[in-house]
């Protein structure tokens, strides 16, 4: 798994710590070992609007993660050589609003940054939380996924 990261924003992150953490996720939540991920840190601006104009939130949220290559979801027609490298998903954060609800729900900011980054690789696998049943089922995998990080 090949791991972008981008920080649009003045916080200092430790880029090793990350890159890590979203690999093993990743690995743990079955993603593909050959897709490319790009994972961009950016401010409750940006975030709002790419909340707003995917999601219909005009809202800043702490995490968004998006599955954009089609070609990798089972419903595909293409077929990818195996040594090719494919761009599978894009992973939003705001550090800004990670750390206001990190500290609303009791969480440090590093441990509630794994949560999130755990969550959205779920997302990247498929999983969602629209209904009470799927919430179940997606909180289950996180605490599995995080007790092997």
């Amino acid at each position: 798994m090949d791991i972008e990261l981008t920080n649009l924003t003045t916080e200092h992150l430790k880029p090793r710590a990350i890159i890590k953490l979203i690999k093993k996720a990743g690995r743990l939540a079955g993603l593909p070992r050959k897709a490319l991920i790009s994972i961009a840190f950016i401010d409750a601006e940006k975030i709002r609007v790419i909340n707003k104009n995917y999601r219909d939130q005009d809202e800043p949220t702490d995490v968004l993660a998006f599955l954009y290559n089609p070609a990798t979801t089972s419903h595909s027609k293409f077929i990818i050589p195996k040594f090719v490298r494919t761009a599978y998903g894009e992973i939003f954060l705001c550090p800004e609003i990670i750390k206001e609800k990190a500290k609303e729900r009791g969480f440090g900011e590093e441990e509630y940054q794994k949560l999130l980054l755990v969550h959205a690789a779920l997302h990247l696998k498929g999983l969602e939380h629209s209904n009470n049943e799927q919430a179940k089922k997606m909180a289950e995998k996180e605490r599995e996924i995080l007790e092997k990080l």
